[in-house]
């Protein structure tokens, strides 16, 4: 079974989003159908997780948002309508 990594840099919605349908694209036809997506992108490398919320700057949090809300519901846009092919 062939393996592939990717790597999508969700700082930027709209970058991202642009990578993911290219990603979906491939993979489709790479391997003909996708069967599961594990959405496990999270922002933790910069200590922001060590420092208490109340201290986030506004683009601190935005950069968590836009990680891990944004880079999931981006993924799930792009990715389901591939899934859902399978069982229509």
């Amino acid at each position: 079974m062939q393996q592939s990594t990717t790597h999508v840099d969700f700082s930027n919605p709209y970058q991202a989003e642009s990578q993911i349908v290219s990603l979906v694209q491939e993979t489709v036809r790479r391997f003909g159908k996708i069967d599961v997506l594990v959405n496990l992108a999270g922002r933790t490398s910069d200590g922001l997780w060590t420092k208490p919320m109340l201290l986030y700057s506004i683009d601190e949090f935005m950069g968590i948002l836009n990680i891990d809300v944004m880079g999931t519901f981006l993924m799930c846009k792009h990715v389901v309508p591939e899934m859902q092919k399978q069982v229509a």
